[in-house]
């Protein structure tokens, strides 16, 4: 946690604080298990947390804006890839749809065809004999309504 002026850009402090856990990690991150009592690096760490701390100190240096506009940039590549993405997966989306429209007029056409072959097989099975029974009754009707 750090404290700092309201106007000290919230993106520069978390740096300080990134550069902080790296320095301390750096030089006391393998000496952590040994450390027998709260704050035992304190007094060696001083130095180097007042190297940090003067570093970032004023936030209208040019290694500090240097710092603010690199993670600026950094945000906005990760911004442009973020949307060349979404633009991608709506490109693939439009192609599924046009697959799916082609797909379902095709199946279509395959139903259509289906119920016109199985009219053909039908006719092939029991044409005749249904030909057959309606000569027979135009016969009857013929012979005896006539």
């Amino acid at each position: 946690m750090t404290m700092c002026d309201k106007s000290y850009p919230k993106g520069l402090a978390f740096q300080f604080l990134d550069a902080v856990h790296q320095a301390f990690m750096r030089e006391n991150g393998r000496k952590i298990p040994t450390f027998d009592r709260p704050y035992a690096a304190q007094a060696a760490f001083d130095m180097t947390l007042d190297k940090v701390r003067r570093e970032f100190f004023d936030p209208h240096s040019p290694e500090n804006v240097k710092k603010v506009e690199d993670d600026i940039n950094a945000i906005h590549n990760i911004m442009v890839s973020n949307i060349q993405e979404v633009l991608k997966r709506g490109e693939k989306l439009e192609k599924m749809s046009t697959l799916s429209q082609d797909l379902m007029h095709e199946s279509k056409k395959f139903e259509r065809s289906a119920k016109y072959m199985n009219f053909q097989i039908w006719l092939k099975q029991f044409g005749f004999y249904v030909g057959g029974g309606l000569f027979f009754i135009m016969v009857l009707y013929w012979r005896f309504f006539m």
